[in-house]
């Protein structure tokens, strides 16, 4: 009889912390799995993440103004859509295509360095790929003639 008072006790008092909590939201609530086995619901699907795809490169917009400007310092074959592709804006594409010109560096090359997950610093670049060339005069230079050729001056 002891042992019953005893249990029946500390049942009444459980309920009576649990009760105010529960009314006030902050109780737990029970797992999907007890859910589940007294015939309340049923468990959550498991499902995988979500992953997204990732954003695939689209050509800058260049007007054909400064098209006509930049698609001779091009190699041959390739388009200004094609080579724009990647490039954050449009001055750093025309920045990469003179500095491309200047120093005599392959427009791939270039290109494939400032682009991308992991992509350099123009002058990064320059200094990996032509070491003997002062990187931050050759940016000042191709970033002033980017800018010329964007305000449609020689």
């Amino acid at each position: 009889m002891k042992t019953f008072s005893l249990v029946a006790g500390t049942f009444v008092v459980v309920v009576a912390l649990a009760a105010p909590a529960a009314a006030q939201g902050r109780g737990t609530p029970p797992s999907s799995a007890t859910t589940a086995s007294q015939g309340r619901g049923t468990p959550p699907a498991t499902t995988a993440p979500v992953q997204k795809a990732p954003k695939a490169p689209t050509p800058l917009t260049v007007p054909p103004s400064l098209a006509t400007k930049v698609e001779p310092l091009l190699p041959p074959g390739t388009t200004v859509a094609t080579a724009s592709t990647g490039f954050k804006n449009l001055g750093q594409f025309i920045a990469a295509v003179h500095v491309s010109n200047n120093l005599g560096i392959p427009f791939d090359s270039l290109k494939s360095k400032v682009t991308g997950a992991s992509a350099l610093s123009l002058g990064q670049a320059i200094h990996e790929l032509k070491p003997d060339a002062n990187s931050a005069n050759e940016v000042k230079k191709a970033q002033q003639q980017a800018k010329a050729d964007q305000s449609g001056k020689k």
